[in-house]
């Protein structure tokens, strides 16, 4: 049984723009909304999707990363996220990060060599092919964030719109994350690596 989570969809015209986290999408949209492409906001759960892949009159597009990278990114932007939240009021998903701080600090090997990306409800921890694969069908375009402005002026091609570079937003600032001490080990590659073996069987990392 396919299990659902959250995640942003948004419908452009006949084109559904798949936003999984750390991935570019903030850049992406930004561009589009420059372009003055309208969004309709078909909600957070991929239950959607099924129905998405299997309409041909519906082009689907997301960007991807390399899983180890995104996690990466993805802990330490929701460790810095931590600081904005209101701790005597939080929503779900704020709660779920105060649990992840709480547990792990900013120590990104504990979290790891605990599969921590195991144990919160963020959709930031799971795997891409929740959202580009179903059982019989997989999305119409697929970007790289590694490969970023090429794979946007690919899909500025398609959807018709002029191409600019896009703009970097929403970088992660910790020094934490930015110095060696975050770095990968072989044990940690490996544990990664066989949680996320469909990102990188599927989506070519």
């Amino acid at each position: 049984m396919r299990r659902l989570y959250r995640i942003k969809v948004y419908i452009i015209m006949n084109n559904v723009f798949i936003h999984i986290p750390k991935t570019a999408g903030k850049s992406v949209r930004l561009a589009l909304n420059k372009h003055q492409v309208d969004f309709t906001d078909l909600g957070h759960s991929n239950k959607n999707i099924d129905v998405l892949f299997s309409d041909l009159e519906i082009f689907t597009f997301c960007f991807v990363r390399n899983p180890a990278e995104r996690l990466k990114s993805a802990f330490f932007h929701l460790i810095e996220f931590y600081d904005l939240i209101d701790k005597n009021n939080p929503t779900n998903f704020e709660s779920e990060i105060i649990s992840l701080k709480e547990k792990y600090g900013s120590d990104f090997k504990k979290f790891i060599l605990d599969s921590g990306f195991k144990k919160f409800k963020i959709a930031h921890f799971y795997p891409q092919t929740l959202w580009t694969h179903t059982e019989n069908n997989k999305i119409s375009f697929i970007g790289r964030f590694e490969d970023l402005n090429n794979s946007w002026k690919e899909l500025s091609n398609i959807l018709g719109v002029k191409y600019k570079p896009l703009e970097h937003v929403n970088d992660t600032k910790l020094i934490s994350y930015i110095d060696n001490k975050s770095d990968y080990n072989n044990e940690m590659l490996r544990i990664v690596k066989c949680y996320y073996k469909d990102d990188y069987k599927k989506l070519g990392y």
